[in-house]
């Protein structure tokens, strides 16, 4: 009798296709975890100069009165924290609900990254 252990070479070659079919959904659920976890690294990076920018507006409002807070935008390079990232700010006269008896400055944010926007924080500042 004539008996050998082991796989014969077809059941090796099933074997392989058969992982081969599995995996492929599998890698694409690799490839989509990696480019949420891209994009979710950007988006926490820009968050930091975002809400840095507006706690700092809201220092110079307290410190220095409401009128130190003149409208128009600026925009800036954060290289040098934070390379390949922009800021753009502006602060515009708003006159929409709860500003009709008060002076009311709206205050953006926005964090470009690579030129394309990553995020938006937005604050009403009011001369009271």
């Amino acid at each position: 009798m004539n008996r050998q252990a082991g796989f014969s070479l077809i059941e090796v070659v099933m074997l392989v296709m058969v992982l081969a079919l599995a995996a492929v959904p599998l890698l694409g659920q690799f490839l989509q975890a990696a480019t949420l976890g891209r994009h979710n690294a950007t988006r926490q990076t820009a968050t930091l100069p975002a809400a840095n920018r507006m706690e700092w507006l809201l220092g110079q409002r307290r410190r220095l009165g409401f009128e130190a807070l003149p409208t128009g935008h600026t925009l800036e390079n954060l290289d040098d924290d934070h390379p390949g990232f922009r800021r753009l700010t502006w602060i515009e006269p708003y006159t929409g609900p709860g500003c009709a008896r008060l002076r009311c400055r709206r205050v953006r944010v926005r964090i470009l990254a690579d030129d394309q926007p990553q995020l938006e924080l937005q604050m009403l500042l009011a001369d009271y």
